[in-house]
């Protein structure tokens, strides 16, 4: 059994300090916290800057900064806060979320979650089963099930970015990456994936709308003694419940595909079946996470009746996810790898026939 592998190693904490950041310790006093003790504060991985460690009154606590610019620190931070007096306002359920200790200025405070290890490092360990792909799917039907008790966000996720289909604005073109722009000439020389891509907007706007997370991948579940954490609300929104389901195939989509390189370079080096053998290794790999997307679509449906499009609209938005993951991975690539343009087909696979793919990853079927 081929391990699944990523090719950017999991960095779980780095040190770090607050120069130039006041209003950090200037919130913990406000909220009774006390002030960092120095000797121990670290980073993690992560978009946003954030600190970590154990406060002079003993508390371990997680700081997120959740963006530089004010405009969009305020709907950031407005929608995380929406979703903290959802879940406040709910009866309890299996939906969980790392305990919120207070905000101001864009600066959300978090107890800290420090004893286990993220989905992700689990998926990379080949630790992540079916018992723990069912515990999100149930924590993931509880929340597309609460009635709201706040007004929510009610504006589209951001992504896909339809109006970039027929051309990137210039301040994204002038700071792109070769592998990036590479990327995005293949979506603009494929009038199909466009149209493709079009379809899942207007499905989007006919779909039923529910509080969703919408950025939903294997690093933000957080495991606290084996308890299920979901983290990084600052997309929540009314939205297409497809988004979350969808991000979840996706993500083990794309860990399917990230198996293929060593395969690849075993069969190189064996002078072996070459691309016959790729392919029919990748066809392996995605039956081999299949199960563990349909672990967490039978305990979604069993929490939550879902609509009779909620497949296939998830399908193909596991296939945006694909291309998702390829833009967070292309500004730091001067050129498409092998893999990066099987995942690229995959998902051009699933935007275009989700309704024939769905049962195939998982969504559906038995």
């Amino acid at each position: 059994m081929t391990a699944l592998t990523d090719p950017t190693p999991v960095l779980r904490v780095r040190p770090a300090d607050l120069t130039g950041h006041p209003a950090v310790e200037q919130l913990l006093d406000r909220l009774g916290l006390g002030t960092f003790v120095g000797h121990d504060l670290t980073a993690r991985p992560g978009r946003n800057e954030n600190w970590a460690g154990t406060t002079t009154s003993g508390t371990a606590v997680f700081v997120k900064q959740l963006s530089q610019d004010p405009l969009e620190s305020v709907g950031r931070i407005r929608r995380a806060i929406s979703f903290e007096q959802l879940l406040a306002g709910s009866a309890p359920g299996p939906l969980r979320a790392p305990s919120c200790l207070g905000w101001a200025d864009g600066l959300m405070v978090f107890r800290l979650v420090d004893a286990g290890r993220t989905g992700l490092e689990l998926a990379l360990g080949e630790e992540f089963d079916e018992r723990r792909a069912a515990e999100v799917g149930a924590a993931i039907a509880h929340l597309h099930s609460l009635a709201p008790v706040v007004d929510l966000d009610e504006t589209a996720p951001p992504f896909p970015p339809f109006h970039w289909l027929d051309g990137l604005p210039w301040a994204v073109y002038g700071t792109a990456s070769a592998g990036l722009l590479e990327l995005w000439r293949t979506i603009h020389a494929d009038p199909q994936l466009r149209a493709d891509l079009r379809a899942v907007a207007v499905r989007d706007a006919a779909a039923p709308r529910v509080p969703a997370h919408c950025d939903l991948r294997l690093d933000q579940l957080l495991y606290d003694s084996d308890t299920l954490l979901i983290s990084d609300w600052e997309d929540f929104r009314r939205a297409d419940p497809a988004r979350d389901v969808g991000a979840f195939a996706g993500e083990w989509l794309y860990r399917a595909v990230l198996a293929l390189p060593a395969f690849r370079d075993q069969e190189a080096a064996a002078d072996g079946a070459g691309p016959a053998g790729l392919i029919a290794h990748g066809v392996a790999e995605l039956a081999r996470v299949r199960p563990v997307v349909h672990a967490f679509w039978g305990a979604y449906v069993a929490g939550r009746q879902p609509d009779p499009e909620l497949t296939t609209r998830a399908t193909a938005l596991a296939g945006w996810h694909l291309f998702d993951r390829l833009m967070a991975a292309a500004p730091d690539s001067p050129r498409l790898s092998a893999t990066q343009r099987a995942a690229a087909g995959i998902g051009r696979l699933l935007l275009h026939r989700p309704a024939d793919a769905a049962a195939l990853i998982g969504l559906g079927g038995r």
